[in-house]
C-alpha cells in the first residue's frame, strides 16, 4: 500500500502507523516486522510543520531556555545547517550535518559517563557510531554538564546530539527519536521506510509497500442467524460447515471476519422447528 493507504488502514483497524520513541522501541519494531524489511513506519514530513530541534536520545526534549547557542547563532548559514557541534568555547554552532567533524562526543549508559571520539565524521556517522559502540551521541542538559566537566579543554567543535527536521508521526506523537540510515532527500521523499539495518531510509509516499501498525486490533462482534435444513443433528456442527461459510465469505473479500458457533444457555447452536407430528420439544427444539 501507498503510505496514506497504510494510514487509513491502521488507523480502520488499529490506533496508528507504528511510532518509535527509543532504541528498545525500534528492536520491538524489528521484531514485529517478523523479517520482513522496506515497511512503512508512521514518520513523514510536511511542509506545513516547522523544524524543531530534538536530541538523539528519544527519551529527552528540546527546551529552548537550557541551549547554549553562540552568538547569533543558530543562522542556518547555507539553508541546511540542522546539526549542531559544541565549539572550544563550550557554546553551540549549528553546522550542515553532511559536514565532517574532527571528533564527537557519545555517551555510555553502562559507566554513566560521556565518551569523547576522535575521528572525522558527519553528524549521521557519528550517531551510528555511538549507538554501536556505547549508547548514542550525548543528550540533554545533565549528559552535556557531564561532558564540559569530563571534558573541559578540547581543541576542535565536536559534533553532540542535537539536530532538527520537521519530521512527526503520524499518531501525533512528539517523539524526537530518529534512525536514519543515510541523508534524506527533502524534496519528493516525505515517508520513512524501516530497512533491513533497523535504521530509516526516505522515500516517495505513493510507493505500494508494507508497513506496520500500532495498537490493539479492533474487532466488532456481529450475530447472524441462518435458517437450515438438514437432516443430521446441527447441534453438534461439523467444522466442515464453518470452514465452508468461512470460505463463501473470502471468494466475497471478506476473508479477514472470523466466524464460531454461538451456543445458548442450554448449549444448542441450532433450534429445531417442530412439527404437528413431533412430541414435546427437547432442549434445542423451538417452542
Amino acid at each position: 500500500m501507498s503510505w496514506l493507504d497504510a494510514q487509513s488502514h491502521c488507523r480502520l483497524h488499529y490506533t496508528d502507523l507504528a511510532s518509535v520513541r527509543d532504541m528498545k522501541d525500534l528492536l520491538r519494531l524489528r521484531t514485529a516486522a517478523d523479517g520482513l524489511t522496506d515497511l512503512w513506519t508512521g514518520l513523514h514530513r510536511t511542509s506545513e510543520r516547522p523544524k524543531a530541534w530534538h536530541w538523539s536520545q528519544g527519551a529527552f526534549q528540546y527546551n529552548e531556555g537550557e541551549a547554549q547557542w553562540a552568538f547569533d547563532q543558530p543562522d542556518n548559514y547555507d539553508g541546511f545547517e540542522n546539526c549542531v557541534e559544541i565549539m572550544v568555547e563550550d557554546t553551540w554552532n549549528d553546522d550542515n550535518c553532511g559536514h565532517n567533524s574532527n571528533c564527537f562526543i557519545c555517551y555510555d549508559e553502562a559507566s554513566s559517563s560521556p565518551v569523547m571520539v576522535s575521528q572525522s565524521g558527519d553528524w549521521l556517522a557519528a550517531q551510528q557510531y555511538c549507538r554501536k559502540h556505547f549508547t548514542d551521541l550525548v543528550s540533554g542538559p545533565d549528559q552535556h554538564a557531564l561532558f564540559l566537566q569530563t571534558f573541559p579543554v578540547r581543541s576542535s567543535p565536536c559534533w553532540i546530539g542535537l539536530s532538527r527536521d520537521n519530521w512527526g508521526w503520524s499518531d501525533g506523537s512528539n517523539s524526537p527519536f530518529r534512525s536514519w540510515e543515510s541523508e534524506v532527500n527533502p524534496q519528493t521523499e516525505k515517508c520513512a521506510s524501516l530497512r533491513a539495518s533497523g535504521r530509516w531510509e526516505s522515500a516517495d509516499c505513493g510507493l505500494k509497500k508494507s508497513f506496520v501498525c500500532h495498537g490493539e486490533l479492533k474487532t466488532k462482534k456481529t450475530v447472524v442467524k441462518l435458517k437450515m435444513s438438514a437432516a443430521v443433528d446441527l447441534n453438534s456442527p461439523s467444522p466442515q460447515i464453518l470452514h465452508q461459510l468461512q470460505e463463501r465469505l473470502k471468494a466475497n473479500h471478506l476473508g479477514h471476519l472470523n466466524l464460531s458457533w454461538k451456543k445458548d444457555k442450554n448449549q444448542c447452536v441450532f433450534k429445531k422447528q417442530m412439527s404437528s407430528t413431533m412430541k414435546g420439544p427437547g432442549p434445542c427444539d423451538a417452542a
